[in-house]
């Protein structure tokens, strides 16, 4: 590639976790596959499908990696043979690759993300002496992480709504349908109005919470009863898509008052210690604001003007920012 543009470009390298670089000289052509990601919907009695785009496939990188003692580019190392000493560092970095993302660095695209998928090495002493070839296949990697996304825990007041009618549609499929079962879209599009309301008590979200996941249970035990008997889809209910549904809708509202105080600090418990004082007075005494407090505090305080020795109110950890 000499006198070319791509030989102004950087020296192609592949780097594994902390070891070393290893640059190497390609011989002729990168190849670079890029695409997009299509979901095909064809529809009876038409011709071709309607098309959805849901975003780019990887890139993949295919090339010939050339190692030879008798020719030399310009920013190679210079400290080891070229023959077989990087070209056995580049075949260990890239099975190194299977477990861990390296960094690949191609004179056409520059450094990129990437573990190698294919690696096929080629030794010829009759026709090039102290020369050996690497075909690889690079794929690129986004390094989404799988503690953040995968398992993130979904949000109540984006998902509750949803999940009660795919909820709904799985039981009128079944024929499981009864009078808990149709309030549940109601149920839960209540709650998620409680999540988004500001000055709302915690009482109000907590009972309609509890309400609604006793409503769940009630369905879930009477679908198992009514399965058992008639044989019906639910029969197996733990491995059934209604169960599960019915599961996660009632884990997912368990968490909603969680959710309502997220963006706030921790909750402790605090004591009353005088004789008489009131919420307005803790709010001072803590710096905290009182609107929260009340909201935290709205099931178990009567009167927040009258409280007494020995009663147990909460409070924030730390004042509110």
């Amino acid at each position: 590639m000499a006198g070319t543009i791509l030989s102004q470009g950087p020296v192609a390298s592949f780097q594994v976790g902390t070891s070393s670089v290893v640059p190497f000289q390609i011989d002729g052509k990168i190849s670079e596959k890029n695409g997009n990601q299509l979901v095909r919907h064809r529809r009876p009695y038409r011709r071709g499908a309607k098309l959805d785009g849901t975003g780019e496939l990887e890139r993949v990188w295919t090339f010939r990696a050339m190692f030879s003692n008798r020719v030399f580019e310009p920013g190679l190392s210079t400290a080891r043979a070229q023959y077989p000493f990087v070209l056995r560092e580049l075949v260990a970095a890239c099975r190194a690759s299977v477990f861990e993302t390296g960094t690949l660095v191609l004179p056409t695209v520059g450094s990129v993300r990437a573990r190698c998928e294919g690696c096929e090495r080629t030794d010829d002493g009759s026709a090039e002496l102290d020369t050996g070839y690497l075909d690889l296949t690079f794929v690129e990697d986004n390094e989404e992480s799988a503690a953040t996304v995968a398992f993130r825990a979904p949000s109540v007041r984006a998902t509750t709504v949803a999940l009660s009618e795919q909820t709904r549609f799985s039981e009128s499929r079944v024929g499981a349908l009864d009078s808990d079962s149709i309030s549940l879209t109601e149920a839960a599009s209540e709650i998620e109005a409680l999540l988004l309301a500001p000055g709302r008590s915690l009482a109000d979200l907590q009972s309609k919470a509890t309400a609604n996941r006793r409503a769940i249970q009630r369905v879930t035990k009477a679908q198992e009863s009514l399965a058992r008997t008639l044989g019906l889809d639910h029969d197996e209910p733990r491995g059934s898509e209604l169960w599960r549904q019915l599961a996660r809708l009632q884990d997912l509202q368990a968490r909603a008052a969680e959710e309502k105080f997220s963006s706030r600090p921790r909750v402790k418990a605090f004591v009353i210690d005088v004789d008489r004082t009131s919420l307005f007075e803790i709010s001072a005494r803590f710096k905290q604001d009182c609107g929260e407090l009340l909201d935290l505090n709205s099931e178990r305080v009567k009167d927040p003007f009258d409280l007494t020795r020995g009663q147990v109110i909460r409070v924030f950890e730390t004042a509110p920012a």
